[in-house]
């Protein structure tokens, strides 16, 4: 199934994501020896060794291609016009959860971003996907794995990475 979903991330999130897609990489010389090397034990047909090693291969090779494709539809936070006072990629956004006066603050930002800074949670994440669009004032009930949870937004700011 192709899709036109663009993937806002922070720029050291992309770098990371080209990493990771990097190390990936690196590793298929090591798995093709490692199938080589289990060919060579004779009848394929009950080489756990080859089995183990084709199926590797597979997992790297989709895990490669999903980062490929992933990397295809990054759209940098860094260099995007973020909507004033609305939730969306790139935004600290507090809320309150209606039946507590205590207000919690999360970032939002892309699936590779979340080790990037602290409460990061990902677009994709029930909790952000319900806040997203919401702007101050506006309430949401967001279904979690956990339950329901029924907020207000009090403010949003626009995210900045500080080193």
């Amino acid at each position: 199934m192709a899709s036109t979903e663009r993937m806002p991330m922070l720029a050291e999130g992309y770098e990371q994501l080209i990493r990771e897609l990097k190390a990936l990489r690196e590793e298929r010389p090591r798995i093709v020896e490692a199938i080589e090397e289990a060919r060579a034990h004779g009848d394929l047909s009950e080489n756990a060794e080859w089995e183990a090693a084709i199926e590797e291969q597979r997992t790297l090779t989709g895990r490669a291609m999903e980062m490929q494709t992933e990397l295809s539809k990054v759209e940098l936070i860094e260099n995007a016009i973020l909507p004033e006072d609305m939730a969306c990629p790139g935004t600290v956004v507090r809320y309150k959860d209606a039946g507590k006066s205590r207000e919690q603050e999360i970032v939002i930002l892309g699936p590779w971003d979340t080790d990037l800074a602290e409460n990061v949670v990902s677009y994709r994440a029930p909790l952000a996907a319900g806040l997203l669009g919401k702007r101050p004032g506006e309430k949401a009930k967001i279904t979690l794995p956990s339950g329901t949870l029924d907020v207000e937004v009090i403010a949003t700011k626009p995210f900045t990475l500080d080193h």
